[in-house]
Formats: C-alpha cells, structure tokens, sequence
C-alpha cells in the first residue's frame, strides 16, 4: 500500500511539555470514529465521488464532513485532494484513484504521546497525512496582521475577547445576529481595538453571529466575521482546563505556551464546535521572546505558524 510523506521541519520541543499535553487529551472524551474524522477541503474534480462505509455515493462539496471508512474516488487522480484530519485520522492512499479515512484510536495509553506529537508537527509517523492549506512561515520576531479574533470564532462565557481592526478612522463594531438583526454596537473611535465580553454583546449559546467593523465616512465593507458562544458542556471543559493551566506553578513562558497549545489542540479536536486559534495567538504574542529556552522557541515559532495556516485555510474556504 503506497503511501504519502509529509514533507516539514519538525521542531525539537521539551519533552515535558509533550508529556503534559498527553495527560490532556487522555481526559477528552470524544469519539471520531462516531463523528467527524475529517474535513475535505478543496483540490477536488468533477469526477468526484464520496462513497460512504454504508456504500452510498455523495457528490463532494468543501468543507464536507469526512467519516471513518469514507472512501474518495476520482478517477483523474487524487493526488490534489486537500483534506484536514482531526486527531487519530489519517488517509491512506488505496490506488491512484482512491484515498480513504482511517480512523485509528490508540490500543494503550502510551500510544496517545506519538498520536499528539504527530498531531502539533512534531514527528513524522507512518501514516499517510495531507496537511490542509499552505504552510505560511513567519520569521521570529515578525508579525502579520488578520481581523481578530478572525473569521469564525468561538468564545468562553464571561471571558474578554479582543476585537482588533487596524485601519484608520472613527470606529463602531456592529453585531448581527443570523437573521441580519443588529442585536450590539459599541463605538471605540481612532483605537485599533475593543475588548468585549460575550455578556455585553448578549451572545446565547449555539445561535451563530456576525460582526464588522464600521468606518465614520467610509461605505460599508462587505467582509463580515462570525463568532459563537461555545456551549455548556464544551464550555465547562475549556474554562476548566485552562483555569487549571492558569494556576500550575511554572514558569510564565512555558504556562502561556501550554495555555497556546491547549487552544489549538482541542480545536482541532472539536473542528465544528470549538475554535479557539484566536486566543491562541493572543497568548503567543505576550510572551517574551528573550526569555524563552530554544526549545520553547521552536515550540512558539511552531505554534504561530500553525494560527497563520489555520487563517489561511479560512480565507480559501469561507468557512464561517
């Protein structure tokens, strides 16, 4: 069985701080083989065809829902098919024509340390992965800027969200909610940001809404963003791990870069639910960077990186 090779710098990282992102994931509960193992996302044709572990046959679409055995047929060849896997999926290539979504769970708990280090780029496994989107790399100590908290985002209950916007001009954020009812609006002048909790916007779980900013003078920009308020049970986990990272008696850097990784991983882990990259990055960028070890270097410079693809792949899917 050919198979494909991920081709990447993989950054040493402190051990530690791969052991202690094992002991997270060994306390989440979801389970992918029911659910959605995968996201397709773009490269493929009009001979396209998803055939699913039941046998029936769906036309594809981007962003569509991937399930364990899912196969993805086209006859031109499958070597352009963009798909982004959530933890413990794979695709293994059948022929030339054939990719098909493997989810493998680990047999023992040791097995979960390889499954997240492959999962934050840190080791190459045998398993074939396409890595979704391009990889954008920032160089240390350089910065890009994108709307915050981005194009579709989630926020914790009672937790400040900082909506930041750096064009010039008298600013007012408006918020909307799925029907295009304006339910918030805060004026917040020359600054280049506002924080904002999900009470004071009047945000409800599950019910999706969407924000721009407005300009004094300016006609009204068509490039909206969505957040949603991440709901009960999910909420409860987030605010209870990070609290938990928040309160460990370590050194600031290394507690910010758990609190990062902590936020990528369990947004990938919960791809329709959670999407906590923004907050990610917001960690990454009070972080010290002259006092940080080379490995905890490697791991920022990693962690950045990944929010910038993350971001990428919005912008070239329109996912909301």
């Amino acid at each position: 069985m050919s198979q494909l090779k991920i081709h990447s710098s993989l950054p040493r990282v402190s051990l530690r701080l791969v052991v202690f992102l094992a002991t997270l994931l060994l306390t989440w509960s979801n389970v992918f083989a029911d659910n959605t193992c995968a996201l397709l996302l773009s490269g493929f044709q009009d001979d396209c065809m998803i055939v699913a572990a039941n046998n029936k046959s769906i036309k594809p679409r981007p962003m569509m829902s991937l399930y364990a055995g899912d196969k993805i047929l086209q006859k031109s060849g499958v070597s352009g098919i963009i798909i982004k896997c959530s933890p413990f999926t794979s695709v293994i290539k059948l022929n030339e024509s054939t990719l098909q979504v493997v989810y493998r769970p680990p047999a023992e708990k040791r097995a979960v340390l390889k499954e997240l280090k492959t999962f934050l780029g840190f080791e190459k496994d045998n398993h074939e992965r396409i890595i979704a989107g391009t990889r954008a790399i920032i160089s240390e100590g350089s910065d890009v800027f994108f709307p915050q908290p981005g194009y579709w985002a989630t926020a914790i209950p009672r937790e400040p969200i900082k909506f930041s916007w750096d064009r010039k001009g008298s600013k007012t954020i408006v918020f909307r909610d799925s029907s295009g009812v304006e339910v918030f609006s805060k004026s917040f002048g020359e600054k280049t940001s506002i924080d904002l909790t999900p009470q004071e916007i009047k945000m409800k779980p599950a019910e999706i809404y969407y924000w721009e900013i407005e300009i004094q003078g300016v006609p009204r920009s068509s490039e909206t963003f969505s957040l949603k308020l991440l709901e009960n049970d999910l909420a409860e986990l987030v605010a209870t791990d990070l609290a938990r990272l928040a309160e460990e008696k370590l050194a600031d850097a290394e507690r910010k870069l758990r609190m990062a990784a902590y936020c990528q991983f369990i947004s990938d882990t919960y791809p329709h639910e959670v999407d906590l990259y923004w907050k990610s990055y917001m960690l990454l960028k009070e972080l010290d960077q002259t006092g940080l070890s080379a490995e905890e270097k490697n791991l920022c410079q990693m962690l950045r990186d990944r929010y910038i693809q993350h971001v990428q792949e919005q912008m070239a899917t329109g996912y909301k």
